[in-house]
């Protein structure tokens, strides 16, 4: 008894100290390296309300693959038909269209490799509000669940967390959605940026899987993802959960690089 006593005291010693180690650390890391807008460079704040209205946010959505507007980016009925074997995604909404060389892109970048915890809960925010905006959206997802495209357990220990979750977390919260976490990632793939379409689907096979005992049967989800292109990440996470039972996958993205699939 006294042997558990004296090893509870001491993980609890432990945490306390790792704890404060790490305020330190980030106040060390604010004297030397101040948090300021992106955009602006104003202080204390990663991305100012200011900076952030001048993003544009998408009036209009269409579908995934041929790229004509519809309601919420819905697969359309001739797409859905041509690619029925291979494409198992059944709309992306997308609130932006990503850009090179733009405020954007050093967000979204910042977020993502340099320690921009802090920028994740606005960036979902932001989403969350162009989601809102859309007329009868509310009623049509109502019964849907999001989830985050996972990151492989290396990547994310390596990064500190896993975007796409603080992201759907966020979105969570403001549209009052349930959140889930049902896929796993587990190849540790290369980073699709700079791969053609037929290298990313090659890169994305076998890499996900559902986690052990998860009942989707007829359940809906929006997959929630900081950038897409083709598609083929959040295609083969829905093919995934359509394999399992899932009845409707949807995509959510903060912002896509526009390529005709």
């Amino acid at each position: 008894m006294q042997t558990l006593t004296f090893r509870h005291q001491y993980l609890k010693n432990l945490t306390t100290k790792i704890k404060y180690l790490f305020k330190r650390s980030t106040k060390l890391l604010e004297l030397f390296f101040p948090t300021k807008c992106l955009g602006c460079q104003i202080p204390n704040i990663f991305l100012c309300p200011s900076c952030l209205t001048q993003i544009p946010i998408n009036q209009n959505q269409y579908c995934p693959l041929c790229l004509n507007q519809n309601q919420f980016g819905a697969v359309c009925t001739f797409c859905k038909s041509k690619n029925s074997s291979s494409w198992h995604l059944d709309g992306l909404f997308v609130t932006t269209q990503y850009q090179k060389n733009s405020l954007l892109q050093n967000t979204i970048q910042t977020m993502k490799y340099h320690h921009g915890y802090d920028i994740a809960p606005l960036l979902g925010q932001w989403m969350a509000s162009a989601f809102l905006v859309q007329k009868n959206i509310v009623s049509y997802f109502e019964k849907f669940t999001l989830n985050p495209v996972p990151l492989h357990p290396q990547r994310e220990h390596d990064r500190g967390y896993n975007q796409a979750f603080l992201l759907a977390k966020s979105l969570s919260e403001i549209i009052h959605l349930n959140l889930t976490d049902y896929l796993k990632r587990h190849r540790n793939t290369p980073p699709q940026a700079h791969l053609d379409r037929e290298s990313r689907l090659k890169n994305l096979q076998n890499s996900f899987s559902l986690k052990e005992k998860t009942q989707i049967l007829n359940k809906k989800f929006i997959l929630v993802d900081d950038v897409c292109t083709t598609g083929s990440t959040l295609n083969e996470c829905a093919k995934i959960l359509k394999f399992n039972g899932a009845k409707t996958v949807w995509g959510l993205v903060l912002a896509r690089g526009y390529c005709q699939i």
